[in-house]
């Protein structure tokens, strides 16, 4: 197949990323919650995944370090996270989330869940699972092995 960047799945898999991101930012702004989704995509890892540390955060988005680190920055000047020190390794903070960012999880999900409801929409419960089950393989074919990391 010739590549096209109107098919391209770099493209399309960048349009619906970011178009679930503005949509959700709207509802947001609508219940004035003045937070992005790159915000929110933090604080629902830290609510599912608990503790991480700053590095483990950036490897889960594709971000770089520095680019989490003002995300992290600005979440715990709003107090939404707390930092401390790794027990096991002192150069790591591990980052959680806070009571007050527990709260804001739980008043977010529902209109994170209803972005994605909107999203999924025209689509039947197979093509869901489907959709799914494909990006996960997508995703594994383009995982790149720990040994080959160097």
């Amino acid at each position: 197949m010739d590549y096209s960047f109107d098919k391209s799945l770099g493209h399309l898999s960048h349009v619906i990323s970011k178009s679930l991101g503005t949509h959700l930012e709207r509802k947001l702004l609508a219940e004035n919650i003045l937070l992005d989704s790159e915000q929110w995509s933090i604080i629902s890892l830290l609510y599912h995944k608990l503790d991480l540390n700053q590095n483990a955060i950036a490897k889960a988005f594709g971000f770089d370090k520095v680019h989490v680190l003002r995300i992290i920055n600005k979440l715990e000047t709003e107090k939404l996270i707390t930092r401390t020190t790794d027990t096991l390794d002192k150069r790591s903070r591990k980052v959680c989330l806070s009571e007050k960012g527990v709260n804001l999880y739980q008043k977010i999900a529902p209109l994170a869940q209803e972005t994605i409801d909107n999203a999924l929409e025209t689509l039947s419960a197979k093509e869901v699972f489907l959709y799914m089950d494909l990006s996960k393989k997508i995703i594994k074919n383009l995982t790149i092995p720990q040994n080959e990391l160097g």
